[in-house]
């Protein structure tokens, strides 16, 4: 770390011995700025910079505060160095911090006789200079950079100077009209909350709408932010970001990071009060996959600008693969257009997953905010559209995939999707889909399993009337391996069923086989006398990309009883 010393205006290193009581600046450059090669070999021309003015007039209000040292970031850092520019861009944060003040000389703020007081909270015994407004620091350039935003948080003491170099106050005199512009908590500008203790997503928020020149320097500059550090690579891009979030998401659990949105709005949900509120049995919309798939990552901070209230959920796991973000959760399982989702009969495009990452619980009630993702192999989602999604809801209307570990994407995937065997419920057999096994490669909300080439292809659906009998209906179980169909009663398979479902995707068709009976099980569906209904299932278009299981009812008379073959 270089220190100017200013009573002789030159150059020491502190890099190995420890650094005294210094200050600091903060603004915004200019085309005169001063390098430390300029610094240390100063000639007329270097003296006649706006840069060199700056340093100087630094050093003056150094002494003047009774401070030996100074540092300033155009001539303390050898730029020509890429490993010294790595270790101050992130030592920066910790540098502005430890400083015993920062003055921070907005040169755009033109000077000002009165003192403007309005709705500001200052010690009105203090006289002698003129307070800066709200209106006056709006339109400066330092709240528009991104490098400032650390500059603002990290120092204790803040004092700001006009173009003049006159002195318009403190951040604990302005944090009033600074919280309104930056949107920075007033906690957090007086320091009584720690960064620690702001969600990810709002402190990418803070950042929004800041410029740099670089576009690298749109991470760069985060990384104290962040308490994060990693190398610098410029002419990487925008992949600074995303190795930004990456290392955020290694050190944190907080999930909010998932939650960009670049309109300052939600998709809001809202579900039905009555029970018995249904879907239409076609929407008339398709199950086209239509949908835009994005990177469960942000493309830069300038995408964080929905605000958030609610308490952030923190995940039990996650971690960066190369596979993406690897997290262990429970997804919702919701419909957009409100009604029960087990009830469901829209298409696959309005039935979403959703990653929860704010909630307020009230009572059996709750109020959420999500991710929408989609579902594309038997662990791997990706986001689906840019918005965010606002629920209300209570445990009766969504549904709730049992907590695994599963990967987001970072991006779309380029091969096509994964095979898979849809489960079609001709209309006018009126079923809700209870559970399907295996779990991990059922779509819940695409009614879909996947399916691996070869022979090892099996999949397990128990369905129950969609009726208030159902309740007191057991339903009916239909198994698929390879290309065969049973229709199983729940009644007398149980236990073969239990185990099929809690053991799910460890299991192969050789231990189907093993758990079932192949030649002892009926074909040709299964009779529910209660309902005079006879219940059937056949695979169509076998041995076709096309196949898919096919469920539907015929009405019996018959006085027979369900049996075990």
């Amino acid at each position: 770390m270089w220190l100017i010393n200013v009573e002789t205006m030159q150059l020491e290193d502190f890099t190995v011995r420890p650094a005294p009581q210094y200050a600091i600046l903060s603004h915004t450059w200019s085309e005169e700025e001063v390098s430390l090669q300029e610094f240390t070999c100063q000639n007329a021309d270097t003296v006649k910079k706006e840069g060199f003015a700056k340093i100087v007039r630094t050093c003056s209000l150094a002494a003047e505060n009774h401070i030996k040292y100074a540092w300033v970031d155009t001539c303390c850092i050898d730029k020509s160095s890429s490993a010294e520019l790595t270790e101050a861009i992130n030592s920066m944060f910790q540098w502005y911090k430890n400083a015993v003040v920062c003055y921070a000389y907005l040169s755009d703020l033109s000077p000002r006789q009165d003192a403007v007081l309005e709705d500001l909270w200052v010690d009105f015994s203090r006289r002698g200079y003129s307070l800066a407004s709200r209106n006056e620091l709006q339109g400066c350039k330092w709240f528009t950079r991104g490098w400032t935003l650390q500059e603002l948080i990290a120092p204790k003491t803040v004092r700001f100077y006009d173009k003049t170099w006159d002195f318009r106050g403190t951040k604990h005199d302005l944090a009033v009209p600074i919280e309104s512009i930056t949107h920075i908590g007033n906690a957090v500008l007086r320091g009584s909350k720690t960064l620690a203790d702001i969600a990810i997503a709002r402190r990418m928020a803070w950042a929004s709408k800041r410029k740099t020149t670089r576009v690298e320097d749109v991470a760069y500059c985060l990384l104290g932010i962040f308490d994060v550090n990693m190398p610098l690579l410029y002419g990487e891009g925008n992949k600074a970001f995303t190795r930004l979030q990456e290392e955020i998401i290694k050190n944190n659990s907080d999930l909010s990071i998932f939650g960009w949105s670049p309109e300052e709005s939600l998709i809001s949900v809202d579900y039905p009060a009555r029970f018995n509120v249904r879907c239409d049995y076609d929407c008339g919309h398709g199950d086209d996959n239509g949908d835009d798939f994005y990177s469960i990552l942000a493309t830069s901070p300038s995408e964080f600008l929905t605000p958030h209230s609610y308490n952030i959920v923190q995940s039990v796991e996650h971690s960066v693969t190369n596979r993406g973000i690897k997290i262990y959760c429970s997804l919702l399982e919701i419909c957009l257009r409100g009604c029960i989702f087990v009830q469901c009969k829209c298409c696959g495009d309005n039935r979403k997953y959703v990653l929860v990452i704010g909630s307020v619980r009230l009572g059996m009630m709750g109020k959420y905010w999500g991710v929408v993702l989609d579902k594309i192999s038997p662990d791997a989602f990706i986001r689906s559209g840019k918005h965010l999604i606002y629920i209300e809801r209570d445990a009766f209307f969504a549904g709730q995939a049992t907590p695994r570990a599963i990967y987001l994407l970072t991006q779309a995937p380029k091969s096509a999707r994964h095979a898979t065997l849809p489960l079609i419920i001709s209309e006018g057999s009126d079923f809700i889909i209870q559970s399907a096994a295996p779990a991990e490669k059922w779509n819940s909300c695409k009614r879909y399993w996947y399916v691996e080439d070869g022979f090892d292809i099996w999949g397990m659906v128990l369905l129950k009337f969609n009726d208030l009998a159902s309740f007191r209906d057991r339903g009916v179980c239909i198994l698929v391996i390879f290309h065969d169909v049973y229709v199983l009663d729940p009644r007398v398979y149980g236990a073969e069923i239990r185990l099929i479902s809690q053991a799910g995707s460890n299991l192969d068709w050789g231990d189907i086989g093993e758990i079932f009976d192949f030649e002892s099980l009926r074909r040709g569906g299964l009779e529910v006398m209660d309902r005079n209904l006879k219940v059937m299932a056949r695979c169509v278009d076998k041995f076709s990309d096309h196949e898919s299981l096919e469920v539907w009812t015929e009405d019996i008379e018959s006085d027979g009883r369900p049996a075990r073959a």
